[in-house]
């Protein structure tokens, strides 16, 4: 196999294996996040209700620190007394990817890029 032949192989496994991932634990976890959701259609959760989650109902993936999801652009502290976590951002974070190898990594998906590609 010469090398483009053998990139569009590989490139179709992982799209092929990405939405299988994609379907599974980040649907998952997005649904968990909507269900807190601050109020429909705002893509925000309080922090509170953030923690909450994690506390009360074994949500392990939703105990990141303060200052890690600010670094990573996940939090929206626009309102200083009731600061939210961003629910696209939280997805496409680092943390929520399987590192395949040094090079590749499987993703949460992006559904906006995805629109967006779609325009």
């Amino acid at each position: 196999l010469a090398f483009p032949d053998l990139a569009r192989v590989v490139q179709a496994l992982s799209q092929r294996l990405g939405r299988r991932i994609d379907e599974g634990s980040c649907r998952v976890m997005e649904q968990l996040l909507i269900e807190n959701e601050e109020a429909e259609g705002t893509g925000r959760v309080r922090l509170y209700d953030f923690y909450k989650s994690n506390i009360h109902h074994g949500n392990a993936q939703f105990s990141e620190s303060l200052g890690y999801l600010r670094q990573l652009g996940a939090l929206d502290e626009s309102d200083p007394v009731n600061p939210r976590v961003l629910i696209p951002n939280y997805l496409s974070m680092d943390a929520n990817c399987i590192h395949v190898s040094g090079y590749y990594d499987l993703c949460c998906s992006d559904k906006c890029a995805d629109l967006m590609g779609n325009l």
